[in-house]
């Protein structure tokens, strides 16, 4: 629990880096906007067609008068809702999405397969409606050579033409047993026949299986959609907007047994992005906590489809954007790639490390008017920018063909932050500078407040919902080692923990986790205190908990509950069911932590006898950890090498009252992590009342 990973990925940094400093525009931006205008041309030739289908319609009911009585019967049916299901499918169809097309959906008619040499292409399911069709495939091993799922995934049409690729997801491409889902571009409408063309390739880009998979499709059956609410007009409802953002309620549809959701990010302005996952929360007007499963989200992170519980009709419910650290300054960033603002540097003939250039120069991006003041070259390679903004406006991203790399710099007060321009070398001619990307924290609250629609009667699409998984006893480990002491530690803070083991009651866990800040961090703040209580069965295993993380003034953090196996967390939206095992309450990880050590042949462990914080005799246990290389964080003036773990437990008591981690740094010096200190732990016959109400305001599917 206390092992952190503390670098940023290599891959990500220069993920970050090849974004801002490719010479030529990034392949998403290019993508989306290369689909944006596919759509509107498809728009527009759909616009003509269909100014051109209704006059053609209207001549034939002059021609044929027959024909005005067979519409005035089909609109009748259609007031009654007669006609509904012939008519129109509208709702969510599992897998795929919601469709509301007039036209038919088609869907997989039977799973077919390829093989060839070992390796086997199965589709599992397709759809197919006027917006999109997506097919889903297992890939079952693959040749030997061949290191990427694939590297060209078309649709092939009877006509010889083709439906192009838009984007896929899907497991590890390396793994023997892959499922990749693939979107492309809609087919011509009533297409049942078609062929996925799938590329396998190997190390050097040589397809090794040209693999064209026959897929058939049939008309969707009724019961095969989940519908949208009867008598709904399906209009979006939207939350306040703030700050350029606002959430969308887009869809809703009720089967029996659940009800479906998909809400959706709106940004005020082309180009916007939340720089962080979200989630939502449903709750009701009672304080009921319903549960939100997410089933579905799209590549760019901005439309999520939940499940939740099926409703009586007319609830009350409050939908709630959430994102973590703080649902109430969600950090966003404008991307200005297309009409990046400008500005020209010279660094004179012979610039020196440790020079300072004075600017004056203001660029003006959206809302935003930013004002370069100056530039510091750092090293020989590295110019960092300090900006200044009177709005919120936190971070910038620069880019010049003449750099190597580039990175947003740090906040260094208020309204003032850094950027930095790597070079190989730094130019002696003047430059352009290009302002590629704005970031900014949008503030406020996103709430859509709506009435639940009434499930259905007999509505049953893809089966039922997973019943919770069964839980099994989690079964402790056993020592791996033989020393004396350890086994001696061990059996003290076991015998520590065993009376709140024990029996019915509530067990009530104060700690105080003490952060030294980093450079840039947000999270974890300097100070948490978290406050844990646990209901404990007869047999004294744990059935529901409260967790909740404070900050220094008392405000909460973050707020998670557990009842049996299934856990919701407030503040990050996220819920579901842990997969895990029925367990005991612990306050001490030496068990485990001596298994480790043996295991890691670059640990090392001591024990010594010294005083607690109270005064007290302690055994002062320290887990020594040296890395192969070392390592440097962003902001950082040292690289480290290793790390420690140290844990004070009390000689008399066997309670753990501390744990801390230190860093060891390049000079041979340490630097405190992290220290977590025990304040309060008891164990009570009942929680305070406020305690049982949030946890039975919580429903579990």
């Amino acid at each position: 629990m206390d092992k952190l990973d503390l670098t940023l990925p290599p891959s990500l940094d220069t993920a970050l880096n090849d974004f801002y400093t490719a010479p030529e525009p990034y392949s998403a931006f290019a993508s989306r906007l290369e689909l944006s205008l596919h759509r509107r041309h498809q728009a527009l030739i759909a616009a003509q067609a269909s100014a051109r289908q209704r006059k053609t319609f209207m001549q034939t009911l002059r021609a044929r008068p027959v024909f005005v009585l067979l519409l005035v019967l089909l609109a009748l049916a259609l007031l009654t809702g007669a006609a509904y299901a012939i008519g129109r499918l509208s709702g969510f169809i599992p897998g795929f999405g919601f469709t509301s097309d007039s036209g038919a959906v088609y869907t997989l008619a039977e799973p077919g397969e390829i093989s060839l040499d070992g390796v086997t292409l199965r589709s599992l399911q397709a759809t197919s409606d006027l917006q999109k069709f997506t097919v889903t495939i297992e890939q079952i091993g693959r040749p030997t050579q061949a290191t990427r799922a694939f590297a060209h995934a078309v649709i092939l049409l009877p006509d010889g033409s083709e439906a192009s690729f838009r984007q896929g997801s899907g497991d590890d491409p390396s793994a023997s047993q892959v499922l990749t889902t693939l979107e492309f571009d809609p087919l011509p409408p009533g297409t049942q026949q078609l062929t996925l063309r799938y590329d396998l390739m190997d190390e050097n880009d040589v397809v090794v299986w040209h693999a064209e998979l026959p897929i058939r499709l049939r008309p969707l059956r009724a019961e095969e959609i989940i519908p949208a609410p009867a008598g709904s007009d399906l209009k979006p409802l939207a939350s306040q907007n703030h700050d350029g953002l606002s959430i969308v309620l887009e869809n809703i549809a009720a089967a029996s047994d659940k009800t479906v959701l998909q809400v959706a990010l709106h940004f005020d302005q082309p180009g916007t992005n939340l720089n962080s996952d979200w989630n939502v929360t449903l709750t009701g007007a009672d304080g009921i906590i319903y549960p939100l499963t997410q089933v579905m989200n799209d590549s760019e992170n901005r439309v999520k489809t939940y499940e939740t519980v099926p409703f009586k009709g007319g609830e009350s419910l409050t939908l709630s954007l959430t994102a973590f650290p703080d649902p109430r300054n969600l950090p966003l960033s404008l991307d200005l790639s297309g009409d990046a603002p400008a500005f020209p540097f010279d660094p004179g003939p012979n610039p020196q490390a440790g020079q300072t250039w004075h600017l004056d120069e203001t660029l003006s991006a959206g809302r935003f008017i930013l004002k370069v003041t100056s530039a510091q070259l750092t090293n020989l390679n590295t110019l960092v920018f300090t900006l200044q903004s009177d709005d919120s406006a936190n971070g910038v991203m620069l880019y010049s063909e003449k750099a190597s790399g580039s990175r947003g710099g740090m906040p260094t007060s208020e309204n003032t932050f850094s950027a930095e321009l790597t070079f190989a070398p730094l130019p002696t001619e003047p430059f352009e500078i290009r302002l590629m990307r704005v970031n900014y924290t949008a503030r406020g609250e996103w709430n859509i407040t709506w009435q639940a629609p009434a499930a259905p009667s007999g509505v049953l699409v893809g089966g039922t919902s997973t019943p919770a998984p069964t839980q099994s006893a989690y079964t402790s480990p056993t020592p791996a080692f033989s020393d004396p002491l350890w086994l001696e530690l061990v059996r003290l803070t076991e015998s520590f923990d065993a009376p709140f083991q024990q029996g019915l009651g509530w067990v009530h866990y104060v700690t105080k986790t003490e952060t030294t800040p980093r450079a840039g961090q947000t999270f974890p703040p300097p100070y948490i205190k978290s406050e844990q209580w646990l209901e404990i069965d007869e047999a004294g295993y744990i059935t529901r908990t409260l967790h909740t993380d404070y900050d220094e003034a008392g405000n909460i953090i973050q707020r998670t509950v557990t009842v049996g196996d299934y856990f919701i967390n407030f503040t990050v939206g996220d819920s579901g069911y842990l997969g895990g095992e029925r367990y005991r309450f612990s306050s001490s990880s030496l068990l485990a932590d001596f298994n480790a050590a043996l295991e890691n042949s670059n640990a090392a462990v001591s024990i010594e006898e010294t005083q607690c914080d109270n005064g007290l005799p302690c055994y002062l246990v320290t887990f020594i950890d040296i890395f192969g290389a070392s390592n440097q964080n962003s902001g950082e003036a040292q690289s480290f090498c290793g790390s420690a773990r140290q844990v004070w437990v009390d000689k008399m008591t066997g309670q753990t009252l501390k744990t801390r981690v230190l860093l060891r740094l390049a000079d041979g010096t340490e630097q405190v992590d992290h220290t977590n200190t025990t304040l309060l732990l008891e164990k009570l016959d009942m929680p305070p009342q406020d305690v049982v109400d949030i946890l039975e305001k919580v429903i579990v599917p």
